[in-house]
């Protein structure tokens, strides 16, 4: 066997092993860039809900000021709010509102949540 014959032999050797760490690196990026996505929009999701309950939040605060009854007679409710109604642009926004003064208004719990699952990303 020639010198020549042994080269050709130890070139494909070569290549096959740099295409086989070529394709590995390609895989480990692609991977580390999916798993930074979806951890990306998981934050977004996050970011979006805690937003929405903020505005849930104010809403409430708003209808209690401005209401002359602003919980229907009682010390507590539980709504949901979401508008327009059923568009599904975002989720609902869970909110209720205590008053601790009997009627009064003057002492309220105001608390509201969005579920980030729910939460599109656009």
């Amino acid at each position: 066997m020639s010198r020549k014959g042994k080269s050709k032999g130890i070139a494909l050797v070569i290549v096959m092993g740099l295409v086989i760490v070529l394709a590995t690196l390609a895989w480990v990026i692609l991977a580390l860039s999916a798993s930074h996505y979806h951890t990306t929009a998981s934050q977004i999701k996050r970011a979006k809900a805690f937003y929405l309950a903020e505005a849930g939040v104010q809403w409430a605060l708003w209808k209690c000021r401005t209401a002359t009854d602003p919980i229907a007679g009682s010390p507590f409710t539980h709504t949901d709010i979401e508008d327009p109604p059923d568009s599904g642009y975002y989720p609902p926004i869970t909110i209720s509102i205590a008053d601790h003064t009997g009627g009064l208004g003057v002492d309220w719990d105001i608390t509201a949540s969005v579920d980030p699952d729910e939460v599109r990303i656009e």
